[in-house]
C-alpha cells in the first residue's frame, strides 16, 4: 500500500471517530430535550457544557482531516478534494468506504441541525413563559407600591399657602 492510501485509510479512521463523537453529540440534544420537557434547567444547561466539550473534540479531529486531504491534494495533484477528483486515485474499497464515512457525517450533521431547531424552540417557550411571569411580578410590584402607607406625619401637612 502507498503512501497516499495509507492517507485515505487515516482520513476513514478520523471520520470515524469525529462520527462516534457526533453521534455522541446527538444524544446530548435527546438528553437535553428530556431535561427541557421536565423543567431541569440547570441540567439542560449543563449539558450545553458537555456537547461544548465534544464540539471541541471534532475541532482538533477536523484539524487533522484538512491536513491529510491538504497532503493528499498535494500527493494527488488536484486543486479540491472531492469523490469527483480522488474516484480514480486511490482504491475502490477506500474511496467506497470514505463515500459512506463522509455520508454519515452529512446525516449526522442534519439531524443535529433539525434536533437543534427542536431544542432552540423549546427554550424560546421557555423564555416566554419567564418574560411573562416577570411581567407579572412587575404589575404586582407597581400596584404594591400604589397602596404603600408611608408611616411619617408629614403627609397630613398641606404644603401650599
Amino acid at each position: 500500500m502507498d503512501k497516499a492510501e495509507e492517507q485515505v485509510g487515516l482520513l476513514i479512521k478520523k471520520y470515524k471517530v469525529v462520527n462516534k463523537l457526533y453521534n455522541e453529540m446527538f444524544q446530548t440534544y435527546e438528553k437535553q430535550i428530556e431535561a427541557l420537557e421536565n423543567d431541569k434547567l440547570i441540567e439542560a444547561n449543563e449539558i450545553i457544557n458537555k456537547r461544548g466539550i465534544l464540539i471541541s473534540e471534532i475541532d482538533e479531529y477536523n484539524k487533522e482531516i484538512d491536513e491529510i486531504k491538504r497532503a493528499l491534494k498535494i500527493s494527488f495533484n488536484i486543486d479540491d478534494f472531492n469523490f469527483s477528483n480522488t474516484k480514480r486515485k486511490i482504491s475502490s474499497e477506500n474511496f467506497k468506504a470514505l463515500e459512506e464515512a463522509t455520508s454519515e457525517t452529512k446525516n449526522l450533521l442534519k439531524k443535529m441541525i433539525e434536533i437543534d431547531e427542536i431544542v432552540m424552540q423549546m427554550y424560546k417557550k421557555k423564555l416566554d413563559v419567564v418574560k411573562g411571569k416577570i411581567k407579572h411580578l412587575e404589575s404586582g410590584k407597581k400596584v404594591l407600591n400604589a397602596y404603600k402607607v408611608i408611616d411619617s406625619h408629614a403627609r397630613f401637612i398641606d404644603k401650599r399657602k
